[in-house]
């Protein structure tokens, strides 16, 4: 219906939002879970990774990049 014709037979129709292709509300959820997560067994809460420790596992990760 155009304005005029609105105009003259007094009737309103609604819009239809749903059928216009509105947005779907996101569900603000991860897609995954991830392997090594805050709180699961490879990364627990609160552990504190020792200088010595960080240190070890970089230098394993280099000797593992030159072995390549």
């Amino acid at each position: 219906m155009s304005q005029a014709e609105t105009a003259q037979t007094g009737k309103v129709t609604a819009m239809d939002y749903k059928a216009a292709g509105a947005p779907k509300i996101g569900k603000n959820a991860p897609r995954h879970a991830e392997h090594n997560a805050r709180g699961s067994e490879k990364n627990p809460y609160r552990k504190a990774e020792s200088k010595a420790e960080l240190l070890a596992r970089m230098k394993a990760a280099a000797e593992a990049r030159k072995g390549k």
